[in-house]
């Protein structure tokens, strides 16, 4: 049986045999980990729940590094040393794990969710400079955020849904991102249900005067218990609309023929000191003007991924879209500005 090593994609030719530790399927029978010099087997068989739990269990037994750990791998790095490259992706590859469960049903699987995530780790290991003075993490989230989001627009979900039932579920994304930032929680099917498919009083008691031949008012214990039933239906809806737009893979899913979960080996939250925004972002943001700023992090989905429409960002501000557009395009002016003056190469 195939080992999670398809998770981690042309480790082989990347890093070097000190990458993150995988069992073999003979290393799996005798207990024994692969040592350094055992060769990585090239997968032949599609990834099973089974080896995704392998591999889920094994990075978690991987220590975290400090930040001087960070500094002296980074500078051995630069200076060629590809051990060092491999200790810092193994060191990092529950921040994958941990992000990747963020975006599980936009269109990707679980596991190409990881793929895509360790992609993008790779590539943050190349760039990361511990002299622009942050954590290792904070650097990476942009760069395993934006790998799997740019995935899942490029390849995301190849039997697509209906548009009336993809405008219904982004709308949900935001609503469910703006309420869990406004209540510290997601929302209950219930409220969601209210906000997006929301059941009109009036109209309803229209249709059972008219079935009844007298008119009612939607006080009428009549109106009110169709308008209950209603509701309901539209929570059954809303419920079947999200399980349609979800992964085949779910968190939920039992591993083999044991009782544990996927989503159980899964980080539930990133390290307290992993912000969404990575610290150069962080650092140019801070130089605009607060609503330009906040409007920057709205049109681009800079703390959730989300990106917001004109029309939803001059909502949110009382102003209109017009007045939005500018005060977009002064604060990319001002950021260009900055960039002009600061070295960022």
């Amino acid at each position: 049986m195939q080992t999670a090593q398809a998770l981690i994609p042309d480790f082989e030719n990347r890093v070097p045999p000190a990458a993150p530790s995988r069992l073999s399927p003979s290393t799996r029978t005798s207990g024994r980990r692969r040592s350094s010099g055992d060769p990585i087997r090239r997968p032949v068989e599609p990834l099973d729940f089974n080896s995704l739990g392998v591999y889920l269990r094994e990075i978690q037994t991987i220590p975290l590094l400090c930040a001087q750990q960070e500094s002296e791998l980074a500078e051995r790095i630069r200076s060629g040393d590809r051990s060092a490259r491999a200790e810092m992706i193994q060191a990092n590859l529950r921040l994958v794990i941990s992000l990747a469960k963020k975006y599980v049903g936009l269109g990707l699987t679980f596991q190409d969710l990881i793929q895509e995530g360790n992609l993008g780790l790779m590539e943050a290991v190349n760039k990361f400079d511990p002299q622009r003075g942050c954590r290792f993490a904070t650097y990476a989230t942009w760069w395993i955020r934006q790998a799997m989001l740019r995935a899942i627009a490029n390849h995301g979900r190849t039997i697509r849904l209906p548009v009336h039932i993809g405008e219904i579920v982004q709308k949900y994304l935001r609503f469910s991102s703006r309420h869990s930032a406004r209540t510290g929680r997601p929302p209950t099917l219930d409220e969601a249900a209210r906000h997006l498919l929301p059941v009109d009083g009036k109209k309803v008691a229209r249709k059972v005067s008219r079935s009844l031949g007298i008119p009612l008012s939607t006080q009428d214990p009549r109106v009110r218990a169709r308008i209950q039933e209603e509701e309901r239906q539209a929570v059954l809806r809303l419920r079947e609309i999200l399980e349609a737009s979800r992964d085949p893979l779910s968190l939920d899913a039992p591993l083999g023929e044991e009782e544990t979960r996927l989503g159980d080996l899964v980080a539930a939250e990133l390290p307290a000191w992993v912000p969404m925004l990575d610290c150069e972002m962080e650092w140019l943001l801070a130089r605009l003007p607060e609503r330009e700023r906040r409007i920057l992090i709205l049109r681009f989905g800079l703390t959730d991924g989300i990106s917001r429409t004109l029309q939803e960002v001059s909502n949110e501000f009382g102003i209109s879209k017009e007045r939005i557009r500018q005060k977009e395009e002064d604060a990319l002016r001002r950021l260009r500005q900055v960039l002009n003056r600061e070295d960022w190469l």
